[in-house]
């Protein structure tokens, strides 16, 4: 609902999800009202694996904006985290197995 209040009232929209339902039902939305391109962004968390949602959306001509947390002491990156993990269990366990993958 709220996605379609802000295009009727023609605001630049960013789309921050990794939930897969959520992002195409957003570009079903987009589609149907024919919102241009430059007019909305995908955004994700980096570290995040959804290379596949990803690559999907840039071969779709999509703009994927990555977003690159950063503190300027540890005390607030791991209160930061800190805060995410609660809010986001399942993301918690999807980063943890990204940074193993890759070690």
């Amino acid at each position: 609902k709220l996605l379609r209040k802000l295009l009727e009232k023609g605001h630049f929209v960013a789309i921050a999800t990794h939930d897969k339902i959520y992002i195409r039902k957003a570009l079903e939305i987009l589609d149907e009202m024919k919102i241009p391109k430059e007019q909305r962004e995908f955004q994700m968390l980096m570290g995040v694996p959804r290379d596949d949602m990803q690559k999907e959306l840039i071969e779709r001509g999509e703009k994927v904006r990555l977003y690159v947390p950063y503190a300027l002491s540890w005390s607030d990156a791991i209160a930061y985290l800190r805060r995410r993990m609660i809010e986001s269990p399942s993301m918690t366990a999807l980063v943890l197995k990204n940074l193993l993958k890759r070690s």
